[in-house]
This record gives structure tokens, C-alpha cells and sequence, in this order.
């Protein structure tokens, strides 16, 4: 089998935060400003997978880890009977959302993607309320 790669993209949604507005502004450098702190947010992802076993079922799990290293994880099963058109050589891309994580302090928040419990890729978010 394969070494499993991998690569995590995120993007911002337009989310309803707890004031009841929906606002969001991406600065160079992947920082986020938001009207309101604490609110809720929503991202969605794209994963591109190489190198994974087609003879068996796998987990893909991504955590989002605030800056006081709290967890939140969204965890997907990925079926062997979903890679049986996949070539070995090829990869397999999983998109979603994120739905609602909570954003309770400014801070780095980090995204980070797992098949079967190994890390495959990173992504950071700097979260700051306006005019700060």
C-alpha cells in the first residue's frame, strides 16, 4: 500500500452570528474578521486523499483547534465501495462543511485533517473581532 497524503483546503461561509448579522471579511494571510466575538462560524473543506487502501473502510476526521486547545471534531466514513472506481495513482477528493464551531476568543484556530487517525495536513485561521 501507498503512503496516504493529503491536502486540506478552507473557505469561509456566510455564517448568522449570535448578534443575529451575518458578516465576514478575509484579509491577506488567512485572518478573518468578524463584527462579533463570540459567534458562531462555518468553513468548508475540500480534502484530496492519495494512496488510500481500496480494500478497506476509512475515517476521515478534521479537527478545529482553538487557541485555549479545545477540539472540536467532524468526522466522515468513507465506505471501501466509494474508491472501487478510483485507479491506485489517483486521488479521492471529500468536500463539506463545517458547520457552526464556535469562536469564543481572537486567536489562531487550527483545522487539521486525519484518515484513520494519521495527520495529513494543516491549515491555520486567525479569527479577530473588528477594529482591533
Amino acid at each position: 500500500m501507498d503512503e496516504v497524503i493529503g491536502n486540506l483546503w478552507i473557505s469561509p461561509n456566510i455564517t448568522e452570528n449570535i448578534e443575529k448579522e451575518s458578516y465576514y471579511n478575509i484579509l491577506v494571510g488567512n485572518t478573518i474578521n468578524l463584527k462579533y466575538i463570540p459567534t458562531k462560524f462555518s468553513m468548508g473543506f475540500l480534502l484530496t486523499v492519495s494512496g488510500l487502501d481500496k480494500e478497506q473502510n476509512h475515517t476521515m476526521k478534521i479537527e478545529v483547534k482553538s487557541p485555549m486547545n479545545e477540539v472540536a471534531p467532524y468526522t466522515l466514513d468513507i465506505a471501501k465501495e466509494q474508491l472501487l472506481s478510483i485507479h491506485h495513482t489517483d486521488s479521492f477528493t471529500i468536500s463539506g462543511d463545517l458547520n457552526n464551531f464556535d469562536i469564543i476568543q481572537e486567536g489562531i484556530y487550527t483545522f487539521s485533517a486525519y484518515i484513520d487517525g494519521k495527520e495529513l495536513n494543516s491549515y491555520r485561521v486567525a479569527f479577530k473581532k473588528e477594529g482591533d
